[in-house]
């Protein structure tokens, strides 16, 4: 599989409840060993009515996402929780194994946090994959 296909194959299964009341939300990410080789699983929530339905739909959809390799899906592990915060992934831009993800206040603090993340993995540029915050009421 290409370096951008890798990058490409990223894309999210996107669980959204509607309402201001509702802010919950939760990361799930399946990583195997070789990233360069296997991709990731990713999977996440936000503004869901229950910390409880966050987790279970970010892990339901990590576990789903076609476009991750089976060895990925299989790994897949809610790897966080938040409510009123922003997240964001960023992945190697050559298509490597670096990645990394962040949870923050603020979007553009997520996204660089997550690239910071990322960075540190490979020592090389990184691009966002994917950034959302849940509603504040």
């Amino acid at each position: 599989m290409s370096r951008t296909l890798h990058l490409h194959a990223m894309c999210f299964t996107l669980a959204f409840w509607a309402g201001s009341a509702m802010a919950h939300g939760a990361l799930a990410v399946g990583v195997p060993e070789s990233v360069s080789k296997d991709g990731i699983s990713v999977g996440f929530a936000w503004n869901a009515p229950s910390p409880e339905l966050a987790r279970i739909e970010a892990l339901k959809s990590c576990l789903d996402l076609k476009t991750a390799s089976p060895k990925a899906r299989a790994l897949c592990n809610v790897i966080t929780a938040f409510r009123h915060q922003c997240f964001s992934i960023a992945m190697d831009h050559a298509g490597g194994d670096g990645w990394g993800w962040a949870l923050e206040r603020s979007l553009p603090e997520a996204e660089r946090r997550a690239l910071q993340a990322c960075k540190s993995t490979v020592q090389r540029s990184c691009v966002i994959a994917f950034g959302q915050c849940d509603e504040r009421p």
